[in-house]
């Protein structure tokens, strides 16, 4: 009997025959992502100007508009890169310029970030690709980042696009699908410096691949590379002192020693950091780096007059520092050595090991080879370094920018590494997650064991690789991330989106093995299942919706209570009737279900409800809702009078009024202080309180105003709630400890358990919202029209 060769079959994969044979199973999944589409797009475009204005969404949407208006552009590392602005002046130019047209772009961006695990359903399986954008549709923290004019819906799209081109690059032997990748990175690259992250996490992992199929000693040196250039960067140069001393000869652009040059006196006297006798170099007491000052980021920000030399020179002075150039001889002596190992050096019959790689037909260097042909490698470098060049130029407009995008920015963000902006602690993203993703955190980690599972029972590799990149990335990211100096909640996206795709392949590979042991007649343990999470939804929804907020406190500790114990003696029963193993699956499906239900209301809320008050952990720092509703009625109250060029309008220097203002011809910023009394034809002052409590004369300066003080900006009580102090895990916990503390150590105190729900369920902080107020300054007869709430005249 003669024996054919079949190709691999997985459980989730569709033969082609089958596939003929099945139309209505494809026309199923055609048409649940068709509801996707159609969910995605209404859930991400839906109320977009419903909220305010985030400071940064007025600085990015405020530079879109200069550049719509044709004021150009110059690359700003603060900003990130330009490819958002491109995008957002693009819409404006199409759409006209306002809150909602700003936030399109990311929008669109998250919207396809959804829908991205089409492109690689055959290769990551059909159910696991339908899993992922299930879990990405209904996922709170991409809803929210992905309504939000930041650079981060893009650079996540971006990131995606390049995996999946590659996996796609790999499958279909198109290079077009390589040309994407390249496109995307290029992309990334212009978007935002985690372009840097990215190419952390991967350019090893490719590297070790190739040098374990090829010379696996050579992993050893890429690690010791590794370790040479993380030695080089961040522990062999010393640390200055803090503050930093100031000098009162210079003028600097920012707090520290280092002198910024600039077209006039290109090469400054020299201004040497203190360091900080603790913290010296630990060898030949290297001193520290030029980014470890913060006037030195300031200053490769800056870039006077379009000076290329004066530029080159801000570079030179990080790049002269000893430990710097061990790290540029390592990265390049490094590789041209294992370049030369694996490619020139031949042995005694004459071959290298490149070439018995290609002769023996390793796939790895097949794969590598391929980028020869017909110079699919260099279109796609070329891709990349066009799109880097263009953009950061300004389309050429500005050369100098290539400099500073390809250099500066890496230069500004290590300094920001130093700063540590926001000052997170290290499980900042974890406590985020478990906050408002705990269903991808939970398959996430279900993901971990399965494939660790896999590797210990010796799996076919072909079944492990996608799986154990997917891990690899997710775990390089959470690493990374929280190693990072500066954390934020809207890089919680660059987390969400590798952990969502390993937690779908965990997913949808458990539900297959729960219905693969279904037997006929067993289909009552998915309706119990279904049942469970319905009774557990319906009593949070009771609790949070029907109850008033003076009793809803009492039902909270017993809420998770009660889920427990139904979900105990519903999947005894099943276990008792059906089996335990089926009783298993559907106890594990009732809790999926039941977290997707609250990762539902924790993204409605987030995005619909609370998207501009930070109850939410996510908000971070927002502008009030109070402004967003006194500047409706300022474009309300000069529509009644004819027109924006009706109101006369005086505003301080507070960047957010840079976009609110764009509109009034008539507005005119006033930094600072008021000196004197505004004019009678000023019929609106928006004014810090800090710069009005120090103004001359005082309130005085506003006589003839109704005057109300708003919150500008208000934030989240983060020491309150999952900060952990010095000595937290000895020290006797105090009822006023930050919640995180006393849920770690004492979970079953009636008081932290209240807490805990009240926050988890009905996003009540454990202490006030902080806030930098505004005064709004309005004449009589327009107070009127603002509605309630404008105050009394002072």
């Amino acid at each position: 009997m003669s024996q054919s060769t079949a190709a691999p079959h997985t459980p989730d994969a569709l033969p082609e025959a089958a596939g003929r044979r099945g139309r209505s199973l494809v026309t199923v999944e055609t048409l649940v992502y068709g509801l996707i589409v159609v969910l995605a797009a209404i859930s991400r475009l839906w109320m977009l100007d419903g909220r305010a204005m985030h400071h940064d969404e007025s600085l990015h949407a405020e530079f879109s508009h200069l550049l719509f208006r044709g004021q150009g552009y110059v690359h700003d590392p603060l900003l990130h890169g330009p490819a958002l602005y491109y995008a957002v002046a693009g819409l404006f130019f199409l759409f006209g310029d306002s809150d909602a047209t700003a936030r399109l772009a990311a929008a669109l961006c998250g919207i396809a970030v959804v829908l991205a695990p089409w492109l690689v359903r055959r290769q990551l399986g059909r159910s696991t690709a339908l899993a992922a954008a299930l879990l990405l549709l209904i996922s709170p923290v991409t809803l929210y980042v992905g309504r939000f004019i930041r650079h981060d819906p893009i650079a996540v799209l971006c990131e995606v696009l390049v995996l999946f081109g590659v996996i796609r690059w790999l499958s279909d032997r198109s290079a077009r699908w390589l040309h994407l990748a390249a496109a995307a990175l290029g992309v990334m690259f212009i978007t935002m410096e985690t372009f840097y992250l990215y190419v952390a996490i991967f350019a090893p992992l490719v590297l070790g691949i190739a040098l374990w199929r090829l010379w696996r000693p050579g992993i050893i040196i890429l690690g010791g590379l590794a370790a040479g250039l993380v030695l080089a960067i961040f522990i062999l140069p010393g640390h200055p002192q803090r503050p930093f001393p100031g000098s009162d000869q210079v003028v600097r652009e920012g707090g520290g020693s280092y002198i910024c040059p600039w077209s006039g006196d290109p090469w400054p006297a020299e201004a040497p950091m203190v360091v900080d006798p603790a913290r010296r170099g630990p060898i030949f007491d290297a001193p520290p780096l030029a980014t470890a000052d913060n006037a030195y980021a300031l200053c490769a920000r800056h870039q006077p007059d379009g000076d290329l030399y004066v530029y080159l020179i801000k570079l030179s002075q990080f790049a002269r520092h000893p430990t710097i150039l061990l790290a540029i001889l390592l990265a390049l002596g490094v590789p041209a050595g294992l370049l030369w190992w694996l490619g020139r050096r031949r042995d005694a019959g004459g071959q290298t090991r490149w070439e018995q790689a290609l002769a023996r037909g390793d796939g790895v260097a097949v794969q590598f080879a391929r980028l020869g042909e017909r110079r699919q490698g260099l279109i796609a470098v070329g891709i990349f370094a066009g799109i880097g060049a263009i953009g950061f130029s300004a389309f050429f407009t500005n050369p100098v920018g290539v400099i500073s995008g390809y250099t500066g920015s890496l230069l500004y963000w290590l300094a920001q590494h130093e700063v540590r902006r926001g000052g997170q602690p290290a499980h900042y993203y974890l406590v985020q997650l478990a906050v408002y993703e705990p269903l991808i955190l939970s398959w996430w980690a279900a993901g971990l064991a399965m494939l660790a599972r896999d590797v210990w029972r010796r799996a076919p590799l072909a079944a492990l690789a996608l799986p154990a990149v997917l891990a690899y990335w997710s775990l390089a990211t959470v690493g990374l991330y929280s190693w990072a100096g500066e954390k934020m909640p809207w890089l919680t996206l660059h987390l969400v989106a590798p952990m969502a795709l390993l937690a779908a392949w965990a997913l949808a590979r458990a539900l297959r093995w729960w219905l693969a042991r279904l037997r006929p007649g067993n289909w009552l343990v998915g309706f119990v299942a279904v049942a469970i999470a319905l009774i557990s939804l319906g009593y949070t929804l009771l609790v949070t919706t029907i109850e008033p907020a003076a009793t809803r406190s009492a039902f909270v500790p017993w809420i998770p209570l009660v889920v427990v114990g139904l979900l105990a003696l519903l999947t005894a029963a099943v276990g008792l009737g059906v089996g335990w193993r089926s009783a298993v699956g559907a106890c594990v499906l009732a809790l999926s279900l039941a977290g997707a239900g609250y990762g539902i209301r924790s993204a409605g809320q987030l995005a619909y409800r609370w998207g501009d008050t930070p109850r939410e952990l996510m908000v971070y720092t927002q502008t009030s809702p109070d402004v967003r509703r006194v500047l409706l009625g300022l474009a309300d109250a000069a529509t009644r009078r004819g027109g924006a060029d009706q109101l006369l309008i005086w505003y301080d220097n507070e960047t957010v009024w840079d976009w609110a203002m764009r509109r009034y011809p008539r507005a005119e910023e006033h930094p600072g202080l008021l000196s004197t009394a505004p004019p009678a034809e000023v019929q609106v002052v928006l004014l810090l309180t800090e710069n009005y409590d120090l103004s001359q004369p005082g309130e005085g300066a506003l006589a003839g105003f109704q005057v109300q003080r708003y919150p500008l900006r208000w934030w989240f009580p983060e020491d309150q709630t999952y900060r952990l102090p010095d000595g937290w895990l000895t020290a006797p916990v105090d009822p006023a400890a930050p919640l995180l503390v006393r849920v770690l150590r004492t979970p079953v105190d009636p008081a932290t358990a209240t807490d805990f729900w009240r926050y988890m369920l009905f996003r009540q902080p454990p202490a006030a919202l902080g806030s930098s107020d505004v005064i709004v300054a309005v004449r009589p007869e327009l107070a009127f029209e603002l509605g309630l709430g404008t105050g009394g005249e002072r």
